[in-house]
């Protein structure tokens, strides 16, 4: 766990949780959400950043992917819970920052520049990533409907 400390430059890493707090703010305010739940999924979008920028060096996408999106879940049951709301006021808006947009696009810019086997290497990774994501939320809300 030291040495994935170490590989991190904190200074980037910090302005890279906060930007991901702020856009997953402006996302729940877009959705008219108040602002409590708003503060309380920017730590959402900060921390699930944080596990990301963590593991990718080690895990490569998947598994960093799928770590930061079992912590979103697990953190929008709990505020479920608090604010006694339901848990997707607060999932969606924290999974913005898991979303492979840039992998989508280039998937696509691939395609359209007709180079087949780049646009296939990203597409698959984009469709890895979802993956992920839908995986790591399955997980948890199965684990909670278990549990009740």
């Amino acid at each position: 766990m030291i040495e994935l400390l170490n590989a991190l430059d904190f200074s980037l890493l910090t302005w890279e949780c906060i930007g991901a707090a702020g856009a997953v703010y402006v996302t729940t305010r877009s959705f008219d959400v108040n602002r409590k739940i708003s503060f309380f999924n920017m730590l959402a979008g900060a921390g699930s950043w944080f596990i990301y920028s963590l593991f990718s060096s080690r895990w490569q996408y998947f598994g960093s992917v799928f770590l930061s999106s079992v912590f979103v879940s697990l953190w929008a049951q709990v505020g479920a819970r608090k604010f006694k709301v339901p848990v997707t006021p607060i999932l969606i808006p924290s999974l913005y920052t898991m979303v492979p947009g840039i992998p989508i696009y280039q998937a696509v810019n691939a395609f359209l520049s007709d180079r087949l086997f780049e646009a296939g290497a990203y597409a698959s990774k984009a469709l890895m990533m979802a993956f992920a994501v839908a995986l790591g939320i399955g997980i948890v809300q199965s684990f909670v409907t278990f549990l009740r």
